[in-house]
């Protein structure tokens, strides 16, 4: 049994503790007997809400987010209990009454080996229905790693040298006018004139002429 419980076929998006290969496995322990027809959690004695099971259209058909179960020959349960949920117990009804595995069983983990009480002729009947109580919740993916830190930026490159001063300007500044500047007229002095006294100089001639006469 526990080989099948391991190949438990992977379906409607749930992967079950079993398929993964992480899930221990776990004989039934020692029942307990209920007679009648339980159909609940509260009727089987079990805490919890009731988290899957076959045979009614009141139970989570599996498998669920909680786990999932098979049975085999029509009188033997394995069940699964996936990882996050733990089961306060599972039913196995079959014939007039019906046997309670009580838990707690963790997940992930596999439950083998469960029947239904045998009748009053010592035989086994087959199951009529099964369901598991429990609670718990499915764990939520991990967050994707952090990628690496990127490279740090580069560091700030050296400050560029200082751009030249401005340099002088070829052109010469406007050069002075080669051309000199006008010279002053020189004053034109004038000769002065002869003074004259009233009394005509005679001129030398008429001078001499004068001495002559004498």
């Amino acid at each position: 049994m526990g080989a099948l419980a391991v190949g438990v076929v992977i379906s409607f998006g749930f992967t079950t503790a079993a398929a993964t290969g992480a899930a221990r496995v776990e004989p039934a322990p020692q029942p307990r007997f209920v007679a009648g027809n339980p159909t609940t959690c509260e009727e089987a004695g079990f805490t919890g809400t009731l988290l899957f099971g076959e045979g009614d259209a009141a139970y989570p058909p599996p498998p669920t987010a909680a786990g999932t179960g098979v049975v085999s020959g029509g009188t033997t349960l394995d069940v699964t209990i996936n990882e996050g949920f733990t089961a306060s117990g599972i039913l196995v009804k079959g014939g007039p009454d019906a046997n309670a595995y009580d838990g707690p069983f963790t997940g992930p983990v596999v439950v083998e080996d469960m029947q239904s009480p045998p009748n009053m002729g010592g035989n086994v009947p087959e199951i009529s229905h099964w369901f598991v109580c429990g609670s718990g919740v499915a764990p939520s993916s991990p967050p994707p790693s952090s990628p690496p830190p990127s490279s740090p930026p580069p560091s700030s490159p050296p400050p560029s040298s200082p751009p030249p001063s401005t340099s002088p300007s070829t052109s010469p500044s406007t050069s002075p006018s080669t051309s000199p500047s006008a010279s002053p007229c020189p004053s034109q002095s004038k000769s002065p004139k002869p003074y004259h006294s009233g009394k005509h100089t005679p001129r030398p001639q008429a001078l001499e002429e004068q001495t002559a006469r004498r």
